[in-house]
């Protein structure tokens, strides 16, 4: 229970990074995910990785498609910040230091909602504050 609160907050145990910030997103984050949220349409999976949310989105019966800047063996490669296609779902676990770019590009390549599984220090910051939590986009549970 310690170690999932942690993880929840974005602690790294070990204190090492890995490079390009590829951290596979825990398999109850995204069944959760599931369970309480629903999507209509297509969802584009911008950051990958391994497919540890694609899969189980997949599973669940949504079209999914996969890219990631890196080549980690599933999706195609492609650099999301670069993009200007238009999908009706975005669900990611974008690079911790690139969080605020991926979240303002994805609210641009939106037709419906967007999902970002984010460290709950994302909430914090003048930056961020300014430029993503003015818009009333984001949704009231």
């Amino acid at each position: 229970m310690i170690k999932a609160a942690y993880r929840m907050v974005g602690h790294n145990f070990n204190n090492d990074r890995i490079e390009n910030d590829f951290y596979a997103t825990p398999l109850d984050a995204i069944e959760d995910l599931i369970k309480y949220e629903k999507f209509d349409g297509k969802i584009w999976e911008c950051s990958c990785g391994d497919g540890a949310i694609s899969d189980p989105l997949i599973k669940a019966g949504y079209d999914v498609y996969s890219s990631d800047l890196i080549d980690r063996g599933y999706g195609e490669v492609k650099d999301f910040l670069t993009t200007n296609e238009k999908v009706d779902n975005i669900i990611t676990n974008p690079p911790f230091n690139l969080a605020t770019e991926f979240t303002l590009h994805g609210l641009n390549s939106i037709n419906k909602k967007m999902a970002l599984l984010c460290k709950l220090s994302f909430l914090e910051g003048k930056k961020r504050a300014s430029v993503l939590f003015n818009q009333d986009k984001l949704k009231k549970l």
